[in-house]
């Protein structure tokens, strides 16, 4: 038997708990290979819904059997007839012109047949890009057109529609001779990652960097509407109880310097959620339901503590804010930020929605 020889392994690099416990992050590129077709056609939707909002109107995906070449319609306005369409394509490798010939064929024999206007323009969304030719050909939109012409027999006549044979001549040919190519672009991947970056859906779909970070705590003065909440009067309550006298305003709270400090920690807990919502809004897509499963997971691991026989009121409260710090929370994608102050706050917010009560 041949000998071979062992070969030392490379120097392991300083690992962070992270790296365990989810491997060496994937770059965006790479991450855009290992998605499915519809997986692709779903973040270009989102990139177009979010980066792209204020171009359009509105937008429909149209990908699968019948497109008629036509993935995602983005209306510029629905009742004039403008529109972008937006063609992707999850090649593992560069886009050719064999093998977008045909979707060209689809935009001209489509819209001679008046099936749909021509849109204003017509993007290429691709995983790997275009090739040089065919890149060469979009930059020169006259040899794109000689090119589909010269290989419509072997690339489309057959492939438009499975009915029938669609043949270059006629009214067709004369319609695909003076059509206008220049409405063809190719978005580059890193182009599309790069814009995509800025949007809510990118974390989701990518994972890594945060793009907005959380904006400081404003803990606003005291007004008397505040005052009526009903976490503040729950809170005076509290308070009450544990000094054995009662208080029904925040001049009379001030006399009891301790407990005036811990209300003032409360106030800055509870307006701590405000920027934990932002947080979400900025970084996770709409539908996110992240902030409202912390919520619904602090109530569901806290309750069980309000029910407990306390001495008063504000022996309970301190009980369940101390649970709130031991909840795990890890699965949560706002788990990143989250902060003591969170656990505490969204008591408060849970007391507010009269969900808890810390005087029973």
């Amino acid at each position: 038997m041949e000998t071979l020889d062992i070969l030392t392994p490379k120097e392991t690099p300083k690992l962070t708990n992270h790296d365990i416990l989810f491997g060496k992050p994937i770059a965006p590129n790479q991450r855009l290979g290992i998605l499915s077709d519809d997986e692709f056609e779903d973040i270009v939707t989102e990139w177009i819904f979010e980066y792209l909002k204020s171009k359009y109107t509105s937008i429909r995906r149209c990908g699968g059997a019948g497109d008629k070449g036509r993935d995602i319609i983005a209306w510029i306005d629905e009742r004039g007839g403008k529109w972008d369409n937006y063609q992707c394509k999850h090649y593992g490798s560069k886009l050719t012109p064999t093998n977008f010939y045909v979707e060209l064929g689809k935009l001209c024999y489509y819209t001679q047949k008046e099936d749909f206007t021509i849109p204003e323009k017509y993007y290429i969304v691709t995983r790997e890009g275009v090739g040089t030719t065919l890149g060469d050909m979009i930059d020169n939109p006259e040899d794109l057109k000689s090119a589909l012409i010269d290989n419509w027999e072997v690339y489309v006549e057959k492939k438009i529609t499975s009915k029938v044979a669609v043949k270059l001549e006629g009214e067709l040919k004369n319609y695909v001779e003076n059509f206008d190519f220049s409405i063809v672009e190719a978005i580059e991947p890193h182009v599309f990652i790069e814009q995509f970056k800025t949007t809510s859906f990118y974390w989701y779909r990518f994972g890594g960097q945060i793009q907005k970070y959380r904006k400081d705590i404003v803990v606003p003065e005291i007004v008397d509407s505040e005052i009526k909440m009903r976490y503040i009067q729950q809170l005076l309550i509290a308070y009450s109880e544990e000094i054995s006298t009662e208080i029904n305003s925040i001049e009379e709270l001030k006399k009891h310097g301790i407990y005036k400090f811990h209300f003032d920690l409360q106030r800055a807990n509870f307006y701590s959620i405000e920027t934990l919502k932002q947080f979400e809004r900025d970084n996770l897509p709409p539908d996110s339901e992240a902030f409202e499963s912390f919520k619904n997971e602090v109530l569901t691991a806290v309750y069980p503590k309000i029910l407990n026989v306390y001495e008063n009121a504000f022996r309970r409260l301190q009980s369940v804010l101390e649970h709130s710090n031991l909840i795990a929370l890890s699965s949560n994608p706002l788990s990143v930020t989250l902060s003591v102050m969170d656990r505490n706050g969204i008591c408060h917010h849970l007391v507010n929605e009269n969900k808890l009560s810390w005087k029973l």
